[in-house]
């Protein structure tokens, strides 16, 4: 199944913008505690490894995370470097 503008290839073009992320996490002066507070964590070293890169976010996060950083979804993205 395929639309119009965007086929599967296109999609596997594009992967989370971890520098993106943790740029507007400072900017909004959130710390980790709080971001991992809010997507149901207890520790914030847990955080910290999604936001590093260490493990991949769930896509039931992805939607928490943009409301916290007060962005669209599609923002928290960037082209791959393929």
């Amino acid at each position: 199944m395929t639309s119009k503008n965007m086929n599967w290839l296109d999609i596997q073009k594009y992967e989370l913008d971890l520098d993106l992320i943790r740029e507007k996490r400072l900017a909004l002066n959130y710390t980790h505690k709080e971001i991992a507070y809010y997507l149901g964590y207890k520790n914030p070293c847990s955080y910290y490894k999604y936001e590093n890169g260490d493990y991949s976010f769930k896509a039931n996060q992805l939607p928490i995370l943009a409301q916290i950083l007060n962005c669209e979804l599609s923002a928290l993205y960037k082209k791959s470097k393929e």
